[in-house]
């Protein structure tokens, strides 16, 4: 089963971690984690949820719980199987949409709010559900860069949105557990669902 944890970072905190841009965060949530561990926990999937009063939060989800220093404000839950069995959810997740350039196979970033919506219809087939195109919704957020390695990195970020219904029960507990898109291991790709009950 897997866990999830709600990382709160303050200022504070930040400053002694050297936390200082997208790729140290990343550097630290895959810390909490011993490497001697890793088949264990073949995917960490993280999504930032920004700051609030003062501390970052952040969302982690793994398959086995996190180890940090005390300094850290964490608090971890273990999520059910049957969690996962329902037929309907409101989600949220954070994506990169990108598309592939048949000439030269080089990823290039899907861009304009009517795109990117066109860009998530055309994927969740494949990811085991179908959104409500009525309640879905696209959120186009400044990019992401870093360097890592000497090399600049940069990454789209539109938060999505909506409710879903579950057509693939394999294929959703697969995107749920590995994550949807690209950019998983830099925060991008986790599903945060909440189950529709039958009176909403």
């Amino acid at each position: 089963m897997p866990y999830l944890t709600r990382l709160s970072i303050d200022a504070g905190t930040a400053y002694r971690e050297g936390l200082k841009d997208d790729y140290a965060f990343h550097r630290l949530i895959y810390s909490l984690f011993p490497l001697e561990k890793k088949a264990e926990n073949p995917r960490i999937l993280y999504a930032d949820r920004g700051v609030e009063r003062g501390f970052r939060t952040i969302f982690v989800q793994s398959q086995i719980p996190p180890e940090g220093p005390e300094e850290l404000k964490m608090s971890t839950l273990v999520i059910p199987d049957h969690f996962y069995s329902g037929e309907s959810y409101r989600f949220e997740t954070i994506l990169n949409p990108v598309r592939k350039e048949s000439a030269t196979g080089k990823l290039l970033p899907v861009t304009g709010q009517l795109n990117v919506l066109e860009w998530f219809l055309d994927h969740m087939a494949k990811w085991g559900f179908s959104a409500d195109r009525n309640t879905l919704e696209a959120f186009v957020r400044n990019s992401r860069s870093f360097e890592k390695g000497g090399n600049a990195c940069r990454f789209n970020r539109v938060l999505f949105r909506g409710t879903l219904a579950v057509t693939d029960r394999e294929q959703f507990q697969k995107s749920c557990r590995d994550g949807i898109g690209r950019g998983k291991a830099f925060g991008f790709g986790l599903l945060q669902l909440r189950p529709v009950r039958v009176a909403e």
